[in-house]
């Protein structure tokens, strides 16, 4: 098999890789980082050298859960499948022959997606597509693919499970036919990756179960932050800058706390001119969003895959603004408008009417944070493995 070269980053963030190799982290990390710099370089001899030096690391000694992420990613991005898979066939100690490669695909589909191949229950192969390496951001989709294996061990160890090949796209937005995290076609939606790695959000549930904020003791706010996410060549026109210059400006701003918490995916010019508006706050992290009755959901590069789920969770009021490009997520059909959630246009123009709504109708606003809860509660790790499961023997 020919091996590709891998473009991981412009020069900025080489830069950063190589002094990250020189200064810094342990050993297995600092390994990691040689092999990706080696690769964006297309020096593969330094790139097998740490990679070599690597496997008898995850047999040997005991690593942090982010180094043995990092082993994992590296050889997927350089293509030393023999090395990968000898670690999920003997460390992993998968129920079935499981392996990693790279094949051209069964149908014509963009180069974030991998294909699974089920060929028995006790064979099973997810392969890349040949031009993964395209990507600028091959490497996210090599950590989404990784997260993803609890849903492959979970069709492969199916009742009904039926021999197949499935299509998945580790990609913001999904493209059909493939199975997507988000989108417009909620036949192929499945739960995200971010949902799988994390066992369905565990350590919120945990928390939030373990340590309840009454409802009497949260404040009377609401509570957004996020990151300049989404798709606008004017960053006034994304809509979480929007919602932001909508809380400074409206009338009920005593009750509000929506700011920016970072600002990424824009120039420089772009992240001055956002800082000259005063809509950046101190970050506010999840485990304290129960101490606020309200929250606001909204659409980044697409919807907010933690952001609503968590915001559920809490059991306080959850306002989510429509989408502007009808994305949904695999539970979408079962947000009940006033019921479990409270819906906003997308123009943000019936947000200062529902702000009064809440100040006015606290005992009502209550009933929807818990009944939003109890959706989040009802789609458990394991019960949507095993509906995704079924889901996929069904598109055979």
């Amino acid at each position: 098999m020919k091996r590709r070269q891998i473009t991981l980053s412009e020069a900025g963030r080489r830069s950063a890789i190589a002094m990250a190799v020189a200064h810094g982290g342990s050993p297995v990390l600092r390994l990691t980082s040689q092999a990706k710099l080696a690769a964006s370089l297309n020096e593969w001899a330094w790139a097998d050298a740490a990679i070599n030096e690597l496997r008898h690391f995850y047999f040997s000694e005991q690593m942090t859960n982010e180094e043995y992420l990092q082993v994992k990613v590296v050889c997927l991005l350089c293509w030393r499948f023999d090395v990968i898979n000898e670690l999920y066939n003997q460390a992993e100690k998968f129920a079935f022959d499981f392996e990693f490669g790279v094949a051209q695909h069964s149908c014509d589909v963009p180069p974030c997606c991998f294909e699974m191949r089920a060929d028995s229950p006790d064979k099973c192969s997810v392969l890349f597509h040949p031009d993964l390496n395209t990507l600028y951001w091959a490497e996210v989709v090599a950590v989404r693919t990784i997260f993803m294996l609890p849903l492959v061990n979970s069709y492969m160890k199916f009742r009904n499970f039926k021999a197949g090949t499935f299509i998945f796209d580790m990609g913001d937005n999904g493209s059909v036919p493939a199975f997507s995290f988000s989108g417009y076609n909620t036949s192929n939606l499945i739960p995200d990756a971010i949902f799988i790695e994390s066992d369905g959000y565990r350590s919120h549930r945990d928390q939030f179960r373990r340590k309840p904020v009454p409802w009497s003791e949260r404040r009377d706010t609401l509570l957004w932050r996020g990151t300049t996410t989404g798709v606008a060549d004017n960053w006034r026109d994304l809509p979480r800058v929007k919602l932001c210059i909508w809380a400074k400006l409206s009338p009920h701003r005593e009750y509000l706390d929506i700011y920016l918490s970072d600002i990424v995916q824009r120039s420089d010019d772009d992240a001055e001119a956002i800082r000259q508006e005063n809509i950046i706050g101190q970050f506010v992290s999840a485990a304290d969003f129960q101490k606020y009755k309200y929250h606001i959901d909204i659409d980044g590069n697409t919807n907010s895959w933690p952001g609503l789920f968590i915001k559920l969770l809490t059991g306080s009021t959850v306002l989510k603004v429509e989408s502007e490009h009808g994305y949904k997520q695999w539970y979408y059909d079962k947000l009940k408008p006033w019921f479990n959630y409270i819906p906003v246009s997308s123009d943000l123009s019936d947000l200062d009417d529902i702000v009064l709504w809440l100040k006015n109708n606290d005992s009502k606003a209550e009933k929807i944070g818990h009944a939003g809860a109890a959706l989040a509660d009802d789609l458990s790790f394991q019960r949507e493995l095993e509906r995704t499961a079924q889901k996929m023997r069904e598109s055979l």
